[in-house]
């Protein structure tokens, strides 16, 4: 290796970067602080000014999917932010209602709700809950299906280029995760004008990286699933080429991944990824399901957090998600 290779340097910098407080007695106060700096890392009071006080929902259309009802909306976000929303409708409600946050799809998440050429790993977790009876809110997240940057020559897919997004946003001073978590926040602002205050959150890869941060900040969100996502920076994002949608600037002053994770306790959690996840790697789950624990621990709620490590790849477990959303109490 050249002695001039910046790997050490770079060690260095992630190593300053981690706050040198971690778990201790005052972990209300800690919370609360951290939650605080990641909302404005992600500048989360900024995109709210840009938004009305309602995000004035409205229904667009309506279609059928393996048997569910879903409904289309246009949710006015932010000024010239509109965004798709997909509200599926049980046959049999259970009364329950789940956010749910999809990752990458050429498809956008479309490619979770229809027969379309859909990224496997989202396995049509939306579906699946409606079909157990839970309402599910689904938004097309920034950058992605139709919410593409038009005449983006990659993003003749629906892609819509989270590169040259990012590259837009960063020098605006956000970013794509900040944008996306945003979109999160509005439709829960959304979900709880129609009269659920409280429900579940559950995401995949991107969606799970929203999960993370989305959960750390609202608690309306009651209840918490993870997947294809719990693991360390430093052996996941970092370890090897990710998408730029996974980066925000000075994210490290908050902690590791499951340091923000671990941002929702008490809340119940399911952090759960494949033991064959190319991309988050199983060492890095295991060590980030160890932080979390003691994280849960120090909260003295351990028995609220589920770690699982399934026989699978970077994919939704669907059935052990959708038991432990039906056992556990939210």
């Amino acid at each position: 290796m050249s002695k001039y290779a910046v790997n050490s340097f770079l060690e260095m910098l992630y190593k300053s970067a981690l706050p040198k407080e971690t778990v201790n007695t005052d972990l209300v106060r800690r919370r609360d602080e951290m939650r605080s700096k990641t909302r404005a890392l992600l500048r989360i009071d900024d995109l709210y000014a840009l938004a009305d006080k309602d995000p004035m929902p409205t229904k667009v259309g309506s279609f059928e999917s393996f048997g569910v009802d879903i409904d289309k909306y246009e949710m006015a976000a932010a000024a010239e932010l509109l965004v798709p929303v997909y509200v599926l409708r049980p046959k049999n409600p259970n009364g329950r209602a789940v956010l749910y946050l999809h990752g990458h799809d050429s498809f956008g998440i479309m490619g979770a709700l229809t027969q379309c050429e859909e990224s496997p790993y989202h396995k049509f977790m939306p579906i699946k809950l409606a079909q157990r009876g839970y309402t599910v809110y689904a938004p097309e997240l920034f950058g992605f299906g139709e919410a593409y940057l038009a005449d983006y020559p990659a993003g003749t897919g629906g892609t819509g280029g989270c590169s040259p997004i990012s590259d837009w946003l960063f020098d605006c001073g956000f970013s794509m995760a900040g944008v996306r978590v945003f979109e999160a926040l509005r439709t829960a602002d959304f979900m709880e004008s129609q009269g659920t205050s409280r429900c579940a959150v559950a995401g995949i890869s991107g969606g799970g990286l929203v999960t993370t941060f989305t959960a750390a900040l609202d608690d309306r969100l009651a209840a918490v699933v993870c997947s294809g996502y719990p693991n360390l920076y430093k052996t996941s994002t970092l370890a090897m080429p990710h998408c730029v949608d996974n980066f925000v600037p000075g994210m490290l002053t908050i902690g590791e991944s499951p340091d923000v994770l671990g941002l929702a306790a008490p809340k119940p959690l399911l952090a759960i990824n494949g033991d064959k996840d190319p991309i988050f790697p199983i060492d890095g789950s295991k060590a980030a399901f160890a932080r979390l624990s003691e994280i849960y621990a120090a909260f003295g709620a351990g028995g609220a957090l589920e770690c699982v490590l399934f026989d699978g790849v970077h994919e939704f477990d669907v059935e052990r998600v959708s038991e432990w959303l039906d056992r556990t109490e939210w």
